[in-house]
């Protein structure tokens, strides 16, 4: 996806349904990267600086999805997520090691694409 993204390492037999440019809120600090979900994973790739600051991919298979919701933006949000997350929404995806909360420019396309993930 060009100089600032590494290319995410996908199967031969995956298909992508959705990528797109986004944050990852790690805390409060905001990860920059790609996130990338395809028919057997949702993956998350830092972008080459934060990558060097050690930000580490992301990477859920499908089975291991039990929920994708969305988080309304304002005051209570940015304290768990950022200050991004005071006026966007944010997409917040369960799975069995934890939850992915992500900010892209397109949720409802997003919040789709995970939700026909969802087994």
């Amino acid at each position: 996806m060009g100089m600032w993204f590494p290319e995410p390492e996908l199967k031969p037999d995956e298909v992508v349904s959705f990528q797109a440019a986004a944050n990852f809120a790690k805390g409060r600090r905001a990860i920059g990267g790609q996130i990338t979900v395809t028919d057997q994973r949702c993956l998350f790739v830092p972008n080459r600086l934060d990558g060097l600051t050690g930000a580490s991919r992301i990477d859920v298979a499908r089975g291991a999805i039990s929920n994708v919701r969305t988080i309304a933006p304002g005051k209570q949000a940015a304290r768990q997520y950022g200050i991004g997350a005071t006026v966007r929404t944010q997409v917040a995806v369960d799975y069995s090691g934890g939850t992915l909360v992500v900010q892209v420019s397109d949720i409802d396309a997003l919040a789709a694409a995970l939700t026909n993930t969802v087994a």
